[in-house]
């Protein structure tokens, strides 16, 4: 078995309202990149990260133009050995920052793609029927938490 295709979409997701903090300024969108990988089987994994604002743009430019024609042909069941290999792939653009965005779209799709050919759930099929207590407590982002407060568990359904 070996990844045949590799796709990259960008999606710019406008936040209902716009976060400020003193340190971030005005955020009003995420973008969204995903990775969706096909196996030789036409098998799918779908991986994603995103960024606040900027920068989606050249996280999926990085996964267009350095890791899509690169990561056919090679077998998506070794997902950590992959994992290394895009490490060094990337390695002269930087350990961090868009390179590790890059790495972990495609990691969480080949994650993805495991888990779908094991029988487990899709990471990103719609969350099963029982819910599991959750904390939303993202720092720095204004005052954002859960339905009961910022800090605060909820066991409310995403949607």
């Amino acid at each position: 078995m070996k990844i045949e295709a590799v796709r990259t979409d960008r999606f710019r997701i406008p936040l209902p309202e716009a976060l400020s903090d003193s340190t971030h300024g005005v955020m009003s969108h995420f973008e969204l990149v995903a990775v969706r990988l096909t196996d030789s089987d036409r098998a799918e994994g779908v991986g994603y990260t995103y960024t606040v604002d900027c920068g989606g743009g050249a996280v999926a430019a990085l996964i267009r133009d350095d890791l899509a024609d690169w990561l056919p042909g090679r077998d998506p069941r070794r997902v950590e050995r992959l994992w290394h290999d895009m490490g060094w792939r990337l390695h002269f653009v930087g350990r961090g920052g868009i390179a590790a965005f890059a790495m972990a779209a495609a990691d969480v799709a080949l994650w993805d793609l495991k888990a779908r050919r094991a029988g487990g759930y899709p990471i990103l099929l719609p969350w099963p029927e029982t819910c599991l207590p959750a904390m939303a407590a993202p720092r720095g982002v204004g005052n954002v938490g859960s339905p009961e407060g910022p800090g605060q568990p909820t066991t409310r359904r995403g949607g």
